[in-house]
């Protein structure tokens, strides 16, 4: 699926007007390249002269106000919350245990990185093949948890009517972490000259 592999796919969709949540879906000419622009972009402002540079501005950038980030939507979710009995609450219920699942992963994701990969890159990333590929099988996940939010904010939605206030809360945080998977998607082609 083009979004586990290009998470920045999954923002420019969303964007376009896109379902990306469709597998099947082959993207045109145009889409691909709004995709590979958006990517460019976002590469071009993550220039550092040394790998250590680079992974100390992804912690300071994205593990360090995952917290905070996180917080709005949740706080939005908790906004909207109905009564047990309203029909509703069912996928209310859905969105907040995604989204409480989502804060556990990341949070034990970004520890793992920290701990392990992180210190694995700066002293011996040559040989750091093993931890990269874990990385990237937990990007894969993050990105169909999302899938998954956006799903039940759709039904949400469609229940309940219009909410932009929450919409744009859940939004920011998966085109924050897609932005996230995408920069360090970046150092491990750096590093290994490979396509991540």
């Amino acid at each position: 699926m083009l979004c586990a592999r290009r998470p920045l796919a999954t923002v420019v969709l969303r964007r376009l007007g896109i379902s990306f949540r469709d597998p099947d879906r082959a993207l045109a000419a145009a889409e691909l390249a709004d995709v590979a622009r958006a990517e460019a972009e976002l590469a071009a402002s993550w220039e550092a002269p040394t790998l250590g540079e680079l992974l100390d501005r992804i912690v300071r950038t994205y593990h360090r106000p995952f917290e905070v980030e996180l917080a709005v939507a949740i706080t939005a979710v908790e906004r909207v919350q109905p009564d047990a009995t309203d029909p509703a609450y069912a996928i209310w219920a859905r969105l907040r245990r995604e989204v409480d699942e989502l804060r556990a992963d990341m949070e034990q994701h970004m520890v793992k990185e920290e701990r392990v990969l992180f210190p694995w890159l700066r002293g011996r990333a040559q040989t750091a093949g093993a931890p990269i590929r874990a990385m990237l099988l937990e990007h894969g996940d993050t990105i169909q948890l999302l899938h998954a939010i956006d799903a039940t904010l759709d039904a949400w939605l469609a229940a309940r009517g219009p909410d932009a206030a929450l919409a744009t809360a859940v939004e920011h945080v998966a085109t924050w972490l897609c932005e996230h998977m995408h920069v360090e998607a970046i150092v491990v082609q750096r590093m290994h000259g490979r396509d991540a």
